[in-house]
This record gives structure tokens, sequence and C-alpha cells, in this order.
């Protein structure tokens, strides 16, 4: 299973392979992962105070549902423009391999979130398979949605024969 939801429970997507050929027992039809394969994309738009907000990608350690000990993956430059759309795309090479829990946290300073007090701001979180990881606008100080991402590791390179 690529990415399980706690927005989205009952969702279940195709894994991802790395360098090889290999089956999972949640994929029927794997998929080899090329350079080309897209990583996670964080779509935000700002609303009238853009400065308020960010966004982090953690990644939780040894099961343990920590954010304040969780490993940052990626987090948000300043927004600095009113009503504008941001995109951001963070490479699979970012994220650990194997099965591995992780959040995404937008995160507005003034608890007011991006919608709809002072504008139309959204943000919307996508898989590398374009599955939607988490959305929304309207919150307080905070939204977090958890998510796994499975990678499977990828085979050693072969050893050179003796000489």
């Amino acid at each position: 299973m690529l990415f399980r939801s706690s927005r989205t429970p009952y969702a279940t997507l195709v894994a991802l392979l790395v360098l090889m050929h290999v089956a999972t027992p949640s994929s029927s039809a794997p998929v080899a992962l090329s350079e080309e394969s897209p990583g996670v994309t964080v779509e935000v738009t700002t609303d009238e105070y853009p400065f308020e907000s960010s966004w982090t990608i953690k990644r939780y350690v040894d099961g343990v549902r920590d954010w304040a000990n969780a490993v940052v993956v990626s987090a948000s430059d300043i927004f600095a423009t009113k009503s504008k759309p941001y995109t951001d795309h963070i490479p699979l090479e970012d994220f650990a391999p194997g099965e591995n829990e992780y959040a995404f946290r937008m995160e507005d300073e003034e608890d007011d979130g991006i919608c709809c007090s002072w504008g139309d701001g959204s943000y919307r979180v996508t898989g590398p398979d374009g599955a939607v990881i988490a959305e929304g606008g309207e919150f307080g100080a905070y939204d977090t949605t958890e998510f796994t991402l499975a990678i499977p590791f990828s085979p050693p390179p072969p050893s050179p024969p003796p000489s």
C-alpha cells in the first residue's frame, strides 16, 4: 500500500517500486519507479495574510506519533504574496525507504486558518500517484493529517567481480 491516510482510511493505492519489478502483497500490478517518478506535491493558495501560514511534513520515529519529536522531512518557505498559489514538490528521495508514518501539518499563527475570514486560501497535498493525502483551508491554529508512505528498499548495487 502506498498511502494510508487518517482522512481516507479505506483508500488502497498501488505501491511504488524502486529499480526492480517486485510485487507487494497489496499490489496486483507493480509500477517501476524511475528518475521521472514524482514525489509528494504541496499546493497552497495563501489568504490575505500569507506570512502567518506555513506547512511541515514530518516522519514519526519508532512508530511513536509525537509531533514534537518527529523528524522534519520538508517545510515551506515564508509565503510573501497575498492570494497567490504556491507549489512545492518533495522528491521521494527525501522520504525514508520502507513503510513509515508521516504527518502533514498546515499552520496559521493567528489561529484563523487560511479560509475564509481573510481570503479564500486553501491547501492540497498529493502523493506520487496523484491521490489526495490532505486538503483544506478552514481550521484554527493548525490542521494535521497523518499518512503512511511505503517506499520499498532499493537493492544494493552488484559487487564488482574480483580482480
